[in-house]
């Protein structure tokens, strides 16, 4: 069911985060999971998945032993080098991949799907009380650029089908976006002022618009 709005309008998608770390009570697992389980799901070397989650060589190392020895993910050499990837025939999978694509995936996910294309600064704002991404509540999007609205809508709508989330979106060009903030507009302000997890862009990239 989809109710489609445009720049004062939203697009609604039906929904289903409490940060996957408070779930699992670990955020090297957490992390791990992301890089593995996720939305891109790739077979990753050792000092990559170190790298990318920020964690230490070592810490990364123990938890993927652990998580090879319940087989939960794979291990496969490659030359000299040691590649590891999610068990896609565990029974586990399923309901691991689900889950993180439904927490801390969502902002991949919708990177992947908003990807090349003229969005200038984009991210999930928080509307009422909680986490930006709580698994509770419908995601909020703000975008600024010059993306159509049946562009933007059609990429959403695959975004908030990988993650299996509810979405609001409140499209603004540049410009409008510019316009709004000088005038001190109430919905924007509110917006601005809560608490947010980029998609594209930054908070210097928000504050250069």
């Amino acid at each position: 069911m989809f109710c489609l709005v445009s720049p004062h309008d939203r697009m609604v998608i039906p929904h289903i985060m409490n940060p996957l770390a408070d779930l699992l009570s670990s955020k090297v697992k957490a992390e791990l999971f992301r890089l593995l389980f996720g939305v891109r799901a790739e077979r990753l070397h050792l000092r990559d998945l170190a790298r990318q989650s920020g964690l230490a060589v070592g810490t990364v190392r123990q938890e993927l032993d652990r998580l090879a020895r319940l087989g939960v993910v794979q291990s496969e050499a490659d030359g000299n080098r040691t590649y590891y990837r999610a068990n896609q025939q565990h029974p586990l999978y399923p309901g691991i991949s689900s889950l993180v694509l439904q927490t801390v995936g969502v902002v991949d996910a919708f990177r992947e799907t908003l990807r090349d294309t003229p969005v200038r600064v984009a991210f999930i704002y928080c509307s009422k009380a909680g986490s930006p991404a709580d698994v509770a509540k419908d995601l909020d999007l703000l975008v600024i650029g010059s993306i159509g609205k049946r562009d933007l809508e059609k990429r959403l709508t695959a975004g908030a089908h990988t993650v299996d989330r509810g979405i609001n979106f409140y499209l603004l060009t540049v410009e409008q976006f510019k316009l709004q903030k000088k005038q001190r507009d109430q919905i924007l302000s509110t917006m601005l002022a809560a608490p947010r997890l980029f998609i594209i862009g930054d908070d210097p990239a928000l504050s250069e618009l």
